[in-house]
């Protein structure tokens, strides 16, 4: 057996997406078996509108089976400007998915938005 298949991935890439005229950048940082909270980075920029979401409302990560689950907390910026970045906040799933999405659900009529990770679980 390989030493590499019991590692957990800690080093999760940036993705990011346009929906509107709002960019979201997000970073995994912490979505480990042993993490207290599962956090992500998230950098919000605009230049038209305010950035005034609450994003523990419209924000949810979904595991493999299609579970969904609610942010526990965000840590950052407060709401308003045209720059906003902090930390969403989850419980962790266990037993660690295969893959974890951040469904961003946006109050116009563009529907989901889905960033996914891969984290070799289950």
């Amino acid at each position: 057996t390989s030493l590499f298949n019991s590692v957990e991935q800690t080093d999760l890439q940036t993705q990011s997406v346009t929906i509107g005229t709002v960019i979201y950048k997000v970073t995994p940082k912490t979505v480990t078996q042993s993490a207290a909270t599962w956090e992500f980075e998230v950098v919000l920029d605009t230049h038209t509108g305010e950035l005034d979401q609450d994003l523990t409302q419209f924000v949810r990560m979904v595991d493999d089976e299609g579970n969904e689950y609610r942010a526990t907390k965000w840590e950052g910026d407060l709401p308003g400007g045209y720059h906003r970045e902090g930390t969403l906040k989850f419980s962790p799933i266990t037993p660690r998915p295969a893959f974890i999405k951040l469904n961003i659900q946006t109050t116009d009529s563009t529907g989901k938005i889905s960033l996914r990770w891969n984290l070799g679980g289950r």
